[in-house]
């Protein structure tokens, strides 16, 4: 104890200094913590779901996983085949029957407009949506497949406004229509739904819109 006070006297400038850049360092963690909460509030997180299976029959569904209420404005699949690119939209008004109260919900139908989070907005089946690009996709054991597409990549891609931003937001997802297995799958290409949100995605997205099929 007579040895540390000395020491500590000899050097309390030094612990001074020492304290607060520990202090600093602990205001910007804190403040790391609250940047990336208050981001994963109020960033849009918009994601595009298979399920339950990886067949054509499989359902492809939008949420919303963002705190704030959306605008979609369009979804448009894009098929990459060796034929070249077929781009549909399909955010556009289709009855599902003929019967009104037997209808999907008006927005599933519209397949645009607000989206609250948490929502889901169902697209159809990706062989709906495959039906509706005229790309006929058959079994291996479909007989010898005359007609029908190989193996190709499937974009589904969307456009929303979130809040009181002027510029558009994209979203997309890459799927690999296999028919090498005994049935045709759809199959993920990528883990994630990817957020198009820098400076150069958004430019893409504008086009995007500009260019809507």
């Amino acid at each position: 104890m007579n040895d540390l006070l000395p020491w500590l006297n000899k050097n309390a400038a030094l612990l001074s200094s020492l304290a607060s850049l520990l202090m600093v360092a602990i205001w910007i963690f804190y403040a790391y913590l609250f940047h990336r909460d208050f981001k994963g509030r109020y960033n849009p997180q918009v994601i595009i779901h298979q399920a339950p299976d990886t067949g054509l029959d499989s359902l492809c569904i939008i949420v919303n996983l963002g705190q704030q209420m959306i605008n979609l404005v369009a979804v448009t699949a894009v098929a990459h085949t060796d034929d070249g690119r077929i781009a549909r939209e399909i955010t556009q008004y289709r009855r599902t029957s003929s019967d009104w109260d037997n209808d999907w919900q008006l927005r599933s139908v519209l397949k645009q407009g607000p989206l609250a989070s948490g929502e889901p907005l169902h697209l159809g089946s990706f062989q709906e949506i495959l039906d509706d690009m005229a790309i006929r996709v058959e079994d291996r054991d479909g007989g010898d497949g005359a007609g029908g597409e190989k193996s190709f990549t499937l974009e589904i891609r969307g456009i929303f406004y979130v809040g009181s931003r002027a510029e558009p937001i994209g979203f997309q997802r890459f799927f690999t229509i296999d028919r090498q297995a005994e049935r045709a799958q759809v199959v993920p290409t990528t883990l994630k739904t990817v957020q198009l949100v820098t400076f150069w995605q958004k430019k893409r997205v504008k086009h995007w819109l500009n260019t809507l099929p």
